[in-house]
């Protein structure tokens, strides 16, 4: 009988082994996430683009207070110049008394209360050049605006009829409040601490009689909405136009 014995290379068998086993390893890496991995993927993911759209939503936010601050300073600025170039700018002219009053005397062109101030100055050459009759007021309107209506000088003669303003702007729009205080010195040039409501003054409290136009004028501004402005003080021109 004759027996066959099988022949094997040593450590054949376990090298397949070993084959084997990487396949398997293999197999299962390449066999995609889990379920669990994906959820937990997504998770992450929404998270992360909620956290990207607050920072877009904070720094849109954040832009457009910046536009609209920046747009209210500009706007202080431009009046702020306007205000200071032609208040700053106004002469006192004076008018003729009004006859049909017993003792009627010669008064300057400038004049105001809380809420209204009427004064002269000049006006570029660009834009027909020379002096003109200003007046700020507020308008009645639903929207208070705080307007300039400008007028050609009134005749220099008793009883002239009152020019049409060639102009109404707005100055400021929509606006809260607006008010006009005036500051009044003595001859040695000091300043008054309190402001008056109206000038010219109808008692002057030491009996002198009021000058022709104030030392220094202070405005108000209060946008609706907004913060006040700071207080704009101006001092009119000294020099007299007769």
């Amino acid at each position: 009988m004759i027996t066959v014995e099988s022949s094997r290379c040593p450590g054949s068998w376990p090298s397949v082994d070993r084959g084997r086993r990487s396949g398997s390893a293999n197999s299962k890496l390449q066999g995609g996430f889990t379920l669990i991995e994906v959820l937990i993927a997504a998770v992450l993911l929404a998270v992360m683009m909620s956290l990207l759209l607050s920072a877009f939503r904070v720094a849109a936010s954040t832009w457009e207070k910046g536009e609209r601050k920046a747009e209210q300073v500009n706007r202080m600025l431009v009046v702020t110049n306007f205000l200071r170039s032609y208040v700053g700018g106004a002469v006192p002219v004076m008018e003729p008394p009004n006859t049909k009053l017993a003792g009627a005397r010669p008064r300057a062109l400038f004049r105001g209360d809380a809420e209204h101030l009427l004064f002269v100055a000049s006006i570029p050459a660009q834009a027909k050049g020379g002096f003109y009759q200003f007046q700020l007021y507020i308008s009645g309107d639903e929207h208070h605006d705080l307007r300039a209506s400008i007028r050609p000088l009134p005749q220099l003669k008793a009883d002239a009829p009152e020019p049409e303003p060639i102009d109404d702007v707005a100055v400021v729009e929509n606006v809260e409040s607006v008010r006009f205080s005036y500051f009044n010195s003595d001859p040695q040039g000091r300043m008054e601490t309190q402001p008056r409501t109206e000038w010219p003054p109808q008692d002057m409290g030491d009996g002198t009689p009021p000058r022709p136009m104030p030392t220094l004028v202070r405005i108000e501004i209060q946008p609706s909405g907004e913060d006040p402005w700071p207080l704009i003080s101006i001092e009119p021109r000294v020099d007299a136009l007769r």
